[in-house]
């Protein structure tokens, strides 16, 4: 793979980096990302669907009519389920969980080839350190500009102590902050641009040696 280039804060390249060589050798598999994207949009997918059934639905302590004598069906409470108002038979819990297990290697393998993909179609740009970017919109608008980010959703990249880059980037439209060690493969997907400083680029380099 061809060195990365390294921006200064105003855009102007200062520097180049390279991937580690097994990032190279990874191939991409389209099947493949398919069914890892679709586990892990699964994995946080949250269980919404919820209904009561006859025990958690209020009223119904008292028996609607006698047992005999009414010609009329016997009836032991009006929270039953073939009642208008009643409990729902074989309803959603709200308790479905929608976790698949993936093997750590497929993982970690798939995590390299989704950012060789983007650094391939040129959506990643590394910049030299986030350190002496001021906390304004302002200040990350010229690094924006001036690296001609003007499309798609965009994900800034930092370690612990990125203060100074989470304010900056803030209130940027279509534009999120994320700490590296948090970083997986869902996040090539759901952002277009990868801006990251090198010293977190380097933290991925090493995570990605032994693949």
């Amino acid at each position: 793979m061809e060195k990365i280039k390294v921006y200064n804060l105003e855009g102007k390249e200062v520097d180049s980096i390279s991937p580690t060589e097994s990032l190279s050798a990874v191939k991409w598999y389209q099947n493949l990302a398919h069914e890892v994207i679709t586990i892990l949009k699964n994995n946080s997918r949250v269980d919404k669907a919820k209904v009561k059934s006859k025990a958690e639905v209020s009223g119904g302590g008292k028996k609607p009519w006698k047992q005999k004598g009414t010609g009329r069906a016997r009836a032991g409470s009006n929270r039953s389920p073939i009642w208008r108002g009643g409990g729902i038979t074989f309803g959603p819990t709200g308790n479905r969980n929608f976790v698949k297990k993936i093997n750590s290697n497929t993982t970690k393998n798939f995590f390299a080839s989704s950012l060789k993909k983007k650094i391939d179609g040129g959506e990643v740009y590394v910049v030299e350190s986030w350190e002496s970017l001021e906390p304004k919109t302002k200040s990350f608008k010229i690094l924006v500009d001036a690296l001609k980010i003007n499309s798609g959703k965009t994900l800034t990249i930092g370690e612990t102590g990125s203060d100074n880059l989470k304010k900056a980037s803030g209130n940027f439209p279509k534009t999120n902050f994320k700490l590296v060690e948090n970083l997986n493969s869902l996040d090539f997907y759901l952002f277009k641009n990868i801006l990251i400083d090198k010293k977190s680029f380097e933290k991925i380099n090493d995570r990605l040696k032994n693949i």
